[in-house]
């Protein structure tokens, strides 16, 4: 489901709900730039972890995330399959000039050129993209909007005895006609020259622009309940009504502060997702524009805002299990999203250990054993690995029917595509390695470390950061070429070609399958390894068993690690020694 800000006002809590109830949330991110300072030959350098974090570090504050995609995978034990709901979510890097916050991001220019070529909408991230206000920079708008403006007080001159001599029977004037009793603002007192003010004033009665400037400014500066207007000429001094009675500027800090909670906008999810503070969300506003814009039928919003604060409660107490594909990079572009990054990579990992207890990298599960017939012998990019579980009894795969889009067509290099191929892999490789694991599955041979770094013959690019999915093929008889022979980003950072231009828009699907999308109104059984097998022929396959359960002492082997192809170290580690 794409979310921008024309529904993300309507979906922020559905996607929070959905957050809450899931087994764990795939994650991919889209940005405008990788490589912070690129230099010939950096990619063949081998580096520590603590090189390549400060690269990737520089990257994030350099370079705008431009997409996320997040895949709440529901585990329905009972009916031994999973439920998966995605979400691509398009974010905007720049913000209204009403918030005081002034951004600078970059493009590099090969990674705008690759996306480009797989149909990246640019113009859709500035135009419709949510917006992504980091804790620093709420705090920064914040303090703004609590300094009152500057005003500059007019200076009287000793000698302008009219000036003086209009400020001090002003003040007479006001004293006396609140004392005669005002009682609502239909009142007034009307200044139209000196002498309204003065009884023996000489020379010209006419108010200039200096005079009208006084006396605006003696009511607002003394007279917190009154309030000027001017019309033809004249200035009318009249009683503010309760609501002006109030001082401007606590209104213009609250009308302040409701503009930053919306601008907070994607962080609100974050904050759900590490439980975070979440104290300044409008969660009321945002429930009624659920059920107004998507659940007509709820009539209580009192009950789907409980339903909410439970989803936070438990989000609080039992935090996401976050799950990626060679995912360094997404994670630290992820944490600059809430703020500053450490500047130490062991400071970095104890912060992400802290905001998710559990991290699940794919890309180390498959090339931590040697997991046989199906082996990718040290082949660990996206689709390799998918490829290499084509031929598995897989568990179901669920696809929601309230998201249609990934039903038949791929959309790779979609943040909300690869992070759902990333969720399918967590499901059948775990579920094959915790299955039987062999005789050699012990915690002593589940490589975590390298003393020395990993070689083209272990991976198709010893500095590859991260790897994509090809580009989409449609799955239709006959058969066409294998959607699995495709560039990645990082390869594009070495050589671009000029081939393979065509856009992948959503309006491209078939007739025919856009037809069943669009009728379909049940869950549909779904793989990203087939898109030919039918319900039917699923359901005729003798599934896997489960994932095995978040706290199984598998994870101990093969969570909170991640592949660094290409660093000294190879393993990053989360949470151990």
């Amino acid at each position: 489901m794409d979310i921008t800000t024309a529904n993300f006002g309507g979906r922020v809590l559905e996607i929070i709900n959905d957050i809450a109830s899931a087994h764990f949330v795939a994650v991919d991110l889209e940005m405008s730039g990788i490589q912070p300072n690129p230099q010939p030959g950096d990619r063949r350098k081998t580096r520590t972890l603590q090189e390549l974090y400060t690269e990737a570090k520089q990257a994030a504050e350099k370079y705008a995330t431009l997409q996320v995609g997040l895949i709440c995978v529901i585990q329905d034990t009972n009916g031994k399959k999973y439920h998966v709901r995605p979400y691509n979510i398009t974010l905007n890097p720049s913000f209204e000039n009403s918030l005081g916050i002034d951004r600078t991001f970059f493009f590099q220019s090969r990674c705008v050129q690759f996306l480009k070529r797989h149909g990246f909408e640019f113009d859709k991230c500035l135009e419709v993209g949510v917006s992504c206000l980091s804790r620093e920079e709420k705090n920064q708008t914040r303090d703004l909007a609590n300094t009152p403006p500057t005003r500059m007080d007019l200076k009287i001159a000793e000698d302008d005895y009219d000036a003086l001599t209009l400020v001090d029977h002003l003040r007479a004037k006001i004293n006396e006609w609140i004392a005669k009793g005002v009682h609502d603002d239909s009142e007034s007192l009307c200044i139209s020259n000196l002498k309204d003010t003065t009884a023996d004033s000489t020379g010209s009665s006419t108010l200039t622009t200096y005079h009208r400037a006084l006396v605006h400014e003696t009511v607002r500066n003394e007279y917190p309940t009154l309030k000027t207007g001017s019309e033809n000429g004249a200035i009318f001094v009249k009683l503010k009504s309760n609501i002006e009675a109030e001082s401007l500027d606590s209104l213009r800090v609250r009308q302040h502060s409701a503009e930053i909670s919306k601008a907070v906008g994607f962080r609100w999810i974050l904050e759900a997702m590490v439980g975070g503070d979440l104290s300044h969300m409008d969660i009321r506003q945002y429930a009624m524009e659920t059920i107004r814009a998507y659940e007509p039928g709820v009539d209580n919003v009192m009950t789907y805002l409980a339903a909410t604060r439970k989803s936070l409660d438990n989000l609080k107490n039992r935090r996401t299990v976050l799950v990626g594909h060679n995912m360094l990079f997404d994670l630290v572009y992820l944490l600059a999203l809430l703020g500053p990054l450490p500047d130490s990579v062991e400071a970095f990992q104890a912060t992400i250990h802290k905001l998710f207890p559990l991290i699940i990298d794919t890309k180390f599960m498959a090339t931590a054993v040697e997991r046989s017939p199906n082996s990718t012998n040290g082949a660990s990019s996206l689709d390799q690995v998918m490829a290499s579980l084509k031929s598995n009894k897989i568990p179901t795969i669920v696809l929601d029917s309230a998201f249609k889009k990934y039903r038949r067509r791929a959309y790779a290099h979609e943040a909300g595509y690869d992070s759902s191929v990333t969720a399918e892999i967590a499901i059948l490789l775990s579920a094959e390695l915790g299955a039987d694991p062999g005789p050699e599955s012990d915690a002593e041979t589940v490589t975590d470390s390298q003393t020395e770094p990993l070689t083209e013959s272990q991976t198709e690019s010893p500095t590859r950061y991260r790897d994509w999915l090809p580009a989409p093929q449609v799955i239709s008889p006959p058969a066409g070429p294998s959607r699995f022979a495709h560039e990645t980003m990082f390869d594009v950072l070495g050589e671009l070609g000029d081939d393979d231009e065509t856009s992948q828009e959503e309006d491209e699907v078939p007739a025919n399958e856009e037809q069943e999308a669009e009728t379909a109104s049940e869950d549909y059984v779904w793989t990203a390894i087939d898109y030919a097998l039918s319900a039917s022929e699923v359901s005729s396959i003798p599934a896997l068993p489960l994932m095995p359960p978040l706290d199984d002492v598998f994870w101990s082997d093969y969570g909170n690690r991640l592949r660094v192809f290409g660093t000294v170290e190879g393993v990053l580690r989360f949470g151990g020694e």
